[in-house]
């Protein structure tokens, strides 16, 4: 209640100071009803955005964010197309992407693809986890080979401490079921 009436007062205070609703305005209008979980508000925010800027890659991933929260993991992915037509570099639509062809049952092969392409740009927690559940993907599929390469990959890219000693585990698992 709170961060809706001050998002309330915010927007009076930019009418009243002359501000113009343009493309930046309805991103941070955006953005605040995220942080309130109102995803519906948000949505319109965004799509609100895009028809002011099309190329705004932001607004596409804040929208393939909202969806992949929906579980509507389709439409994210598309997305997540769109913001990488605008700006290639965007780790977090990489991130995504790679959890929407996990979740969408695509091959782990394209989860992986986006996932190494987000990690290499940042090293994000997400990305990490992302390709750790693609390892999983692998065992699952008896594709043993593919999941030792990744696993020396992820080992290869210096994780935390804590990972480490978990990846090398699972390593010395996989060259077991793989002989």
């Amino acid at each position: 209640m709170k961060a809706m009436l001050l998002g309330i007062i915010i927007f009076l205070g930019m009418l009243s100071a002359g501000y113009t609703e343009d493309a930046e305005y309805h991103l941070r209008l955006g953005d605040s009803y995220k942080r309130q979980l109102n995803y519906g508000a948000a949505k319109k925010e965004y799509e609100k955005v895009i028809e002011l800027d099309p190329g705004s890659w932001i607004a596409y991933t804040e929208l393939a964010h909202i969806y992949t929260m929906e579980n509507n993991f389709s439409t994210a992915k598309e997305l997540c197309l769109k913001a990488l037509d605008y700006n290639n570099r965007n780790y977090m639509a990489w991130a995504m992407l790679g959890g929407c062809y996990h979740e969408l049952g695509e091959d782990p092969q394209k989860t992986e693809e986006a996932l190494r392409r987000s990690w290499s740009i940042r090293q994000s927690k997400l990305a990490l986890m992302g390709l750790m559940g693609t390892v999983s993907d692998y065992e699952q599929e008896r594709r043993y080979s593919e999941a030792e390469n990744l696993l020396l990959h992820l080992l290869s890219l210096n994780p935390p401490e804590n990972h480490r000693k978990y990846l090398e585990d699972w390593l010395k698992k996989i060259r077991g079921l793989k002989n």
